[in-house]
């Protein structure tokens, strides 16, 4: 999605863009009422691929099941900024419970070649 109107925006760009801080809990998880929330990507998102402009966009959405599908849609530029907004709402506590799990495991394992033991 984020390729659909040559968006060049990283993840992690975006998700500064709607919290305070990419690496607090309460932000990540939707609990900080001083994060600036969806408003501020609209407007970072109409301005990036302006969004006046452009009446349609063309997406390739993958399609989970038994075999992954690429299904190409068209959506209208109203329904693009909808979807790609929820999107990125929802990546948000997905991006920050993994790089959390990721920090715990580097820990363990840290912690497990200090004693001599190996985890894996």
């Amino acid at each position: 999605m984020l390729h659909a109107g040559g968006f060049r925006q990283t993840t992690e760009e975006l998700l500064s863009a709607i919290v305070c801080n990419i690496d607090v809990e309460n932000c990540m998880c939707s609990r900080c009422p001083a994060c600036p929330g969806k408003d501020a990507l609209m407007t970072i998102l109409e301005s990036a691929l302006d969004m006046d402009k452009v009446e349609d966009f063309h997406v390739e959405n993958r399609i989970a099941g038994i075999r992954r599908i690429l299904e190409k849609i068209v959506l209208s530029s109203s329904k693009f900024s909808e979807q790609f907004l929820g999107t990125v709402k929802d990546l948000k506590m997905h991006h920050f419970i993994s790089k959390q799990q990721a920090k715990f495991l580097q820990e363990i394992k840290t912690r497990r070649k200090m004693r001599g033991r190996f985890l894996f």
